[in-house]
């Protein structure tokens, strides 16, 4: 929801002779027209209206309201508050996730009567709910700031949040499903994929690798986004995670080097405003590459098959679900052929599957089948984990980037910070993963 753009003048109610002003539809009565007093009382009013983000409750006086009418006012500060580049941010979906419990257990309820029981409380419908342990915490977090708002703008009590902070956030085992740490991938993994994603996913995943930027940075790429003035090319991405948390707001730059420059050189285009990657391209040589197939195997004068109208036309910029779609697609068909190939040809089929797709032959069936009960039960149990430990995300891309340079920079975490984009180095210590070799190293001297 956007600001008005503008700000209610002071009016004068010709039958009391009073001034006023209407705000978000209430009328406020200043005193006499063309007085100094109601003049000063009007722009009064109006600084408190702009400082509380235009909220009708504000107007109103403390501790008069509702969970549900201080929600709606944080949810429309939040939509013009978490917004980059025009569009909303992520952190909608977490206003929305904290929201949710409170109008559902306290929609009528004060805000001065919620305290650390009624947050607990809302946190155990989170638990409930089987959420990872760190997004109820996060989610915690964010209703405790929803409190801390309303304190600053005058609609609730300002000690509620001080209260709401003695309840600490879950500790490991606490509550909440425990997530695996999120590794580094490997490049053995990752060169499997190559044979099953289109060249323009490959050079996105190569250009990763080299220089761990963000998905959304790698999808987003442009010709006029690069200064290639010097041996090392800066990009400066049209989004940036962390350019509020930087000093001067400073925009991220990302230093491209020699092997990087050759896998993105083939892609520079003409058209500055042209994304590199295109999925239309993508799928253009792929009908391409079946074409040739085709008349390889069956000649010139070979039947041509009708094509299938898909559902969505490909695009000319891919984003950050397509590009992980399709890195997930590929290491799914890249971990079935290796093990079709050492077990036979259904050895990593269940047998409620086959057994299914006895009884039932039609196409439409199986796949309604397998969406109805997830796509993982088409595989047995050996098969699975035989998947998870060869799946990986464009994400740990970057993991993998930022633990070969913490192996090459040891201890300079100021260069890896920069490499990649973090404004706080602690940050950047989170990416680097213990490495066996140097624990190895320690024991080996001193153990």
């Amino acid at each position: 929801m956007a600001h008005r753009n503008y700000t209610p003048k002071l009016c004068h109610h010709k039958a009391s002779g009073l001034a006023f002003v209407c705000l978000n539809g209430n009328d406020h009565y200043l005193g006499k027209y063309g007085s100094v007093e109601a003049e000063a009382k009007y722009h009064r009013k109006i600084a408190e209206w702009l400082a509380s983000d235009q909220s009708t409750y504000a107007m109103d006086g403390r501790g008069c309201i509702s969970i549900a009418e201080l929600c709606e006012a944080y949810l429309r500060h939040a939509y013009n508050t978490y917004r980059k580049n025009g569009k909303a941010t992520s952190q909608i979906d977490v206003v929305l996730a904290a929201i949710r419990p409170m109008v559902k257990l306290y929609e009528t309820y004060p805000p001065q009567a919620f305290g650390p029981l009624e947050l607990k409380a809302c946190r155990q419908k989170l638990i409930e709910r089987n959420m990872a342990r760190t997004t109820i915490n996060k989610v915690t977090n964010q209703i405790k700031r929803i409190f801390a708002w309303g304190g600053e703008n005058t609609l609730v009590d300002e000690l509620i949040s001080h209260r709401l902070a003695c309840v600490k956030n879950l500790t490991y085992g606490r509550g909440g499903r425990e997530t695996i740490p999120r590794m580094p991938a490997l490049w053995q993994y990752v060169k499997a994929v190559e044979p099953y994603v289109a060249d323009q996913v490959w050079a996105m995943i190569n250009l990763q690798w080299l220089t761990g930027m963000r998905s959304q940075n790698v999808v987003e790429i442009r010709t006029i986004d690069l200064d290639m003035t010097n041996d090392v090319w800066i990009y400066t991405p049209q989004s940036d995670k962390s350019r509020h948390r930087r000093k001067n707001n400073q925009r991220l730059e990302i230093a491209i080097g020699p092997k990087s420059q050759a896998v993105i050189g083939p892609w520079l285009r003409r058209d500055l405003q042209a994304n590199f990657f295109q999925p239309i391209e993508a799928v253009a040589d792929q009908r391409a590459r079946m074409i040739a197939e085709r008349l390889e195997r069956n000649g010139v004068g070979s039947h041509k098959p009708k094509a299938r109208r898909p559902r969505r036309k490909p695009g000319d910029k891919y984003d950050t679900a397509t590009y992980r779609r399709a890195i997930t697609r590929a290491c799914e068909t890249a971990a079935i052929d290796t093990w079709q190939a050492d077990n036979g040809p259904q050895s990593c089929l269940s047998e409620a599957y086959l057994e299914f797709e006895a009884q039932h032959p039609s196409k439409a069936e199986i796949a309604r089948w397998v969406k109805a009960n997830g796509p993982l039960v088409k595989y047995c149990e050996k098969f699975r984990e035989f998947l998870a430990g060869r799946t990986w995300t464009p994400h740990q891309l970057r993991h993998s980037f930022a633990t070969r340079c913490g192996d090459t920079f040891n201890g300079e975490h100021d260069k890896v910070a920069a490499a990649l984009g973090h404004a706080n180095i602690d940050v950047t210590k989170l990416y680097a993963h213990l490495n066996r070799k140097k624990a190895s190293d320690v024991a080996r001297k001193i153990g």
